[in-house]
């Protein structure tokens, strides 16, 4: 993501920021090798083939309508001040919600609409992160008046994405709730 900004930025001078991403991103794929080579990731895979149980006499559809309801008991609780935090759980829960639904056969725009929350709160929750990493990266290097300058253009760039995302995520989710309680009425 950064470098495609950088690109943006018509070759501001962010070397340094990437040199610490690029060294990071290095040690993340060391330290995944190891963590696939390890007992406790076999023991996942192994229990991935065993997908969880439904309830005592409940149906995929049932277990579709409960995440619904879930879903809509906490996002019904967001209003426009919502931190960021409780953003990223909504959005979790309509992946949930719409996992299940797709498990289930659910057809309609449900699954949809779900999609579009999800890629509007996920826009979100990536614009709080990339504005987090900057910041932290940018405390972690020495770098001229320059990098400074640049990094604030993206940390300005992140807060204005999730800015859009805050905007837009009440329409989406009113959307979905209609198509919701249309499919699981």
């Amino acid at each position: 993501y950064l470098v495609g900004e950088l690109d943006s930025l018509d070759g501001a001078p962010l070397g340094a920021l990437l040199q610490v991403v690029d060294e990071e991103r290095d040690q993340a794929r060391r330290d995944l090798v190891v963590a696939l080579d390890s007992p406790r990731f076999a023991e996942l895979r192994a229990s991935l083939g065993h997908p969880p149980r439904l309830r005592e006499g409940e149906t995929l559809g049932g277990a579709a309508k409960r995440e619904y309801e879930r879903m809509r008991k906490a996002v019904d609780a967001l209003d426009e001040d919502a931190v960021d935090e409780d953003l990223h759980k909504a959005r979790i829960r309509v992946k949930r919600a719409r996992y299940a639904a797709e498990a289930a056969g659910v057809g309609g725009s449900f699954v949809d609409r779900a999609k579009k929350l999800q890629e509007t709160l996920g826009e979100h929750q990536d614009a709080v992160v990339a504005d987090a990493a900057v910041r932290d990266l940018l405390g972690r290097v020495r770098g001229t008046g320059r990098t400074a300058f640049a990094a604030g253009r993206l940390v300005e760039r992140q807060q204005a994405r999730k800015e859009h995302a805050r905007r837009a995520w009440p329409a989406a989710w009113k959307r979905l709730r209609k198509a919701g309680d249309k499919a699981f009425s």
